[in-house]
């Protein structure tokens, strides 16, 4: 068994991950298992990463959401906002092309009304105006833009009718539409 007795949900993780993430019914945010590119949130420097038998917590509270990705990791806040660290490959940190740094530390993506999202070396994410974007690794299209460009901002998917859940796999991303 794991340590404690009131966590809430556990996070995704995607496959070839060796974390685990999980938030507590406090709102305050677990993660253990291997730290590549400091994707547990440590703010560690690149050469003391290690990994963690034990749940170590992220800083912050009132976390809502969270997943851990090809080598790096998001989380969104009761707030709307949207967090990432770890690794920024191919731009899916979503910071921008001024800052494709890699973090070992949560850092937010522009914006404030960000609903669910899923990542691997790519993001998909919702607002809840029913809007969707995508960012990153885009070597099979997967970024919804007809091309295989990728991208380090936030791109939209067009059209604004999006439900609220969105999945992501390895090299795909699906999203349903509402209906009405």
């Amino acid at each position: 068994q794991i340590p404690g007795t009131t966590w809430s949900t556990l996070g995704d993780a995607a496959y070839g991950t060796y974390s685990v993430s999980a938030i507590k019914t406090d709102g305050t945010l677990w993660v253990w298992g291997r730290n590549y590119f400091g994707m547990l949130g440590q703010n560690q420097s690149p050469g003391n990463l290690g990994a963690y038998s034990s749940p170590i917590q992220i800083p912050g509270t009132n976390w809502r959401k969270v997943a851990m990705g090809d080598e790096c990791s998001a989380a969104t806040k009761t707030d709307g906002t949207l967090w990432t660290w770890g690794r920024d490959k191919d731009g899916s940190g979503g910071r921008g092309p001024s800052d494709n740094t890699t973090y070992s530390s949560p850092v937010q993506v522009p914006g404030t009304t960000w609903n669910d999202f899923g990542l691997f070396a790519q993001v998909l994410a919702n607002k809840t105006d029913g809007t969707l974007w995508a960012w990153g690794g885009a070597g099979s299209g997967q970024l919804g833009q007809n091309e295989r460009t990728n991208y380090d901002s936030p791109v939209q998917i067009p059209g604004t009718d999006w439900n609220a859940k969105v999945w992501i796999g390895i090299d795909n991303m699906y999203a349903t539409k509402k209906t009405y």
